[in-house]
Parts: C-alpha cells; structure tokens; sequence
C-alpha cells in the first residue's frame, strides 16, 4: 500500500500524471471515499493525461457510465446510485470491465462480490477543505504490479514541516 497525507489538488494532478502513464489496456482502478472528497476531480486528473479535456469529463452520476475517446477508451463508473449488484449485472458492467480500455469506477466499494480480481483502489479521505489524505493499494496480480510500477515510478517524497504536507522532493 502507498499511503500520500496533506496532499493538494495540485499534488494530486502530480500524481494523477504519474498513475497514467502505467495505466494499459484492461487496468481497473478503483475509487472509494465520501462525498465531495474529489473522486470525479481524480478521474478529471487522470483524463488529461489522456488528452481528454477537463470540461468533458462529467460524473456518471445518472448515465452510470461516461466512454471518453482517448488513445485507450476510458470507461468511467459512477455507481452512487446503484443499490444493488443485479442493477450492475443489468448494465452488462462486464463488457467495460474486461474490454479494450482503462476503467475507472468512483463508489468501487458498491461492487461489493463483484469485484473483479485484480485491480488498483484509491481510498481519498478529506482532511480539509484543501487538502486529502490518500492510499493505493494494487489487488491481484495485475494490480500489484501496478501499485509496485507507481512505488518504483514516483519521486521521493519529503515532508514539509511547516505544515505536516508531503510533498514530491
């Protein structure tokens, strides 16, 4: 697990940049956290790495399900509404699961038994109205390869003792 505390938006568009360009065909990545923690912020984040504009990327909120036309399709998930895994199985959640992109679904914690085997989770948590705490942690063999690939791909990070922030040195 890679656990980043204090971290700015701006920390997390850094960090965004770097997951990106691992990210292949068939990745899963996983978003948990509460409301407003900024999990549709992430995937805006994560779109620009991608030459997707910010302003196209919208929360699935209603539609479940945004396809952003990128090198490699973006599925992005939203699954705040859905209440149970029937609802999902309806959605054939399956065909952007194991197809041809990079999914990325907020409420990852809703999929519950229908988690896919290997996948890459990013749990935000809000510290303050500026500021997130973050882990990530890689499931199955894809996904720790993953998590190990960030690990090894992210610069040394520094704390910054006038205030707690762990910035990349």
């Amino acid at each position: 697990m890679i656990s980043f505390k204090n971290l700015t938006q701006s920390d997390l568009g850094h960090l965004s940049q770097k997951l990106s360009s691992f990210l292949k065909a068939g990745d899963i990545v996983g978003l948990t956290g509460p409301l407003g923690v900024g999990k549709t912020t992430l995937v805006k984040s994560l779109g620009q790495a991608f030459k997707i504009r910010p302003d196209d990327v919208v929360s699935p909120t209603f539609t479940l399900l945004n396809i952003y036309d990128a090198a490699l399709p973006i599925y992005h998930w939203d699954l705040y509404r859905v209440e149970n895994e029937k609802e999902l199985l309806a959605l054939d959640y399956e065909e952007y699961f194991y197809g041809k992109g990079i999914c990325i679904v907020e409420w990852f914690d809703k999929l519950e038994q229908l988690k896919p085997s290997s996948y890459i989770e990013i749990q935000l948590k809000i510290v303050s109205i500026t500021q997130r705490d973050l882990t990530i942690e890689g499931h199955g063999e894809e996904g720790l390869i993953l998590e190990k690939k960030l690990r090894n791909g992210l610069p040394r990070v520094a704390c910054d003792p006038r205030n707690d922030r762990q910035v990349h040195a």
